[in-house]
């Protein structure tokens, strides 16, 4: 069954994640619009796009009816943009990364609806395989380790970067659980961060950031009793020793998928990280690792 497309989406900022965005936006909203400051990338970006919209300056999209806003800017530049639409946007979706409750919105969220974080891992194979192998009825280790070749914000650390995301996910998996979860180890420098949270029951979460690594690796291991399966997301596979590995990869990519649920016709059944839930992942920052959560170093 086709999904009823949305009447119009705005992509506020349309560098390299941007235009990720950009190759699905058609499928899924009747109008395009499309805002960069840099001109001469929205002539080559209009000419491969010709039934999108290219507004020069946001203000003109004010008058758009029900505008839905993805706003893929840098993270200096996220909370200006988040602030500008907050209120006029008929639903908003923030590529990465972003902290609502230290940036002073927490009082227009009971108002404010249809606020989304793009934590991606969300619509990864990685909740699946969560949802299948973990366990809130005996102790297990959960280990995360992401390599990367380079750094991708050097203006943020990588808690805010990278640990986000992985800890969004377990947020999902534990729910208000996570707030038992207990400081265990904390190690950074510029390319590398390890911290380590334990639970009541002596269960582990490992979460292991490189960012000058020669290879590239997205891994999630998971133990428990007798059971050790490890997720492989580049190439979205379950390895488990004496079994076949097995496929997790789905229909469309994660994008799509978060794009897909983004145009849901009915905001209620919305299934995206909200800033309601980023506002109690954020206390849990805060009470566990302090301001390094939200700038790292």
């Amino acid at each position: 069954m086709t999904q009823t497309k949305r009447p119009a989406v705005a992509l506020i900022g349309c560098g390299r994640w941007g235009q990720n965005y950009l190759q699905h936006l058609g499928d899924y909203w009747d109008e395009v619009h499309v805002c960069d400051a840099d001109r001469d990338k929205m002539a080559e970006i209009a000419a491969k796009y010709p039934d999108f919209h290219f507004p020069e300056w946001e203000e003109e999209l004010d008058s758009v009816p029900e505008l839905d806003t993805i706003i893929c800017v840098p993270p200096q530049f996220t909370h200006e943009r988040v602030s500008r639409w907050i209120g006029k946007a008929a639903r908003i979706l923030v590529e990465k990364p972003y902290f609502p409750r230290r940036n002073g919105l927490f009082e227009e969220f009971p108002e404010q609806g249809g606020c989304y974080i793009g934590h991606i891992r969300l619509q990864t194979p990685l909740m699946q395989f969560l949802e299948e192998y973990h366990s809130l009825d005996e102790a297990h280790r959960v280990t995360f380790v992401r390599k990367l070749a380079e750094r991708r914000f050097g203006s943020i650390g990588l808690m805010p970067d990278l640990f986000i995301h992985d800890i969004a996910v377990v947020f999902r998996v534990l729910g208000q659980g996570i707030n038992e979860l207990e400081f265990e180890h904390y190690e950074e420098t510029r390319d590398f961060l390890e911290t380590v949270l334990k639970a009541p029951d002596g269960s582990l979460y490992t979460f292991r950031y490189i960012t000058d690594s020669e290879e590239r690796l997205d891994h999630v291991a998971l133990e428990r009793g007798q059971l050790s399966v490890l997720l492989d997301e580049r190439k979205t596979l379950v390895l488990q020793k004496g079994k076949e590995p097995r496929d997790l990869s789905g229909d469309i990519s994660p994008l799509e998928r978060q794009v897909q649920k983004f145009s849901q016709p009915e905001q209620a059944k919305i299934d995206l990280f909200s800033f309601a839930e980023m506002i109690e992942l954020e206390k849990f920052f805060e009470t566990t690792f302090g301001d390094r959560a939200f700038t790292g170093l």
